[in-house]
């Protein structure tokens, strides 16, 4: 799951910043992400509350992942 998630969030796929190899560990390990999907299921005041993210720093995530919906077919295959 983690590496699949690291690779869905990377540049060459649909680039969500803020959803680097640290940050994917958290989210894993505190069960934020249980399945792929979950990256766009995120809730700002569940990532707000954990070690080391903000208000600010889960909205960019938030609004990352929102624009990742957007890409187009091509990044959507290679994630």
């Amino acid at each position: 799951l983690r590496w699949g998630v690291v690779h869905l969030a990377s540049r060459s796929a649909l680039d969500i910043e803020g959803l680097g190899e640290k940050s994917v560990d958290q989210l894993v390990q505190e069960g934020v992400i249980a399945k792929l999907s979950d990256v766009f299921e995120l809730r700002k005041e569940r990532l707000a509350e954990l070690d080391g993210w903000g208000e600010k720093s889960a909205q960019q995530v938030i609004e990352a992942a929102e624009r990742a919906k957007t890409r187009d077919l091509a990044r959507w295959l290679v994630a």
